[in-house]
Order: C-alpha cells, then structure tokens, then sequence
C-alpha cells in the first residue's frame, strides 16, 4: 500500500489527504479520509513523505525519490532472496520471457557505461 502512495506523490508532486484519496482512487485503490492520513503520517515517520501547512490541511510531498527507494527495495529483495548476490538476480531478471531484444540491448549498454565509470 505505501507504495501506491509514493507513486502518487511522486505523479502529483504534492497533495493534501483528499487528493491523495481521489488519486489512490483512481489506482482502484478505495480507502477511508481516515485511512488515507494515517499512513502518510506513518511514512513520514519513516521520513519518507513530509508535509507543510495550507491553511487547515497538510500538504505532503515525496522526501525519498522514486530511485532511492528503488535501490533499497532492490537490496532487500537481493539480499532476502538470492543471499546478496546480485549476479543471481540479473540472471533471473534477464532469464524472465518478458524480456525482449530491446531490454537485453538496455541492459548491454548500461553495463558498458558502468565499465566505463569504474575504469
């Protein structure tokens, strides 16, 4: 669930609990005002979301980027999955029958341009 709530944030930039509601709504993600102010304020325990004040209502916006919380989802499903071992998670991924010759050609050049920056 807090991860449809960082994709709406991070497609509305900010948002009070009601647009976030209709947003999630759109999603077919159906959820009480109630609900919806909890976990955002759950997240910025986290110090994933914060907020400011607009008159009565807060205001939140994303603090953690959709690429930072990609890396650190990454980790822990490789580190909980394959041990740690990123090799046998690249294998999976690229092994996966969704993935066409126009992936494998993404992924051949980031590689080269990681190769490239670490000399």
């Amino acid at each position: 669930m807090q991860l449809a709530f960082m994709r709406a944030l991070w497609e509305l930039g900010e948002a009070n609990v009601a647009q976030m509601q209709a947003q999630l709504a759109t999603n077919g993600q159906i959820l009480a005002v109630t609900t919806v102010a909890t976990v955002l304020r759950r997240m910025e325990k986290k110090s994933w979301v914060a907020h400011r004040s607009e008159g009565r209502q807060f205001v939140y916006r994303a603090v953690l980027s959709q690429e930072k919380m990609g890396a650190s989802v990454l980790s822990r499903i490789t580190d909980a999955l394959y041990g740690g071992n990123v090799g046998a998670l690249l294998a999976q991924l690229i092994g996966s029958d969704s993935v066409d010759a126009a992936d494998l050609a993404e992924v051949k050049r980031l590689i080269a341009d990681k190769e490239r920056r670490n000399g």
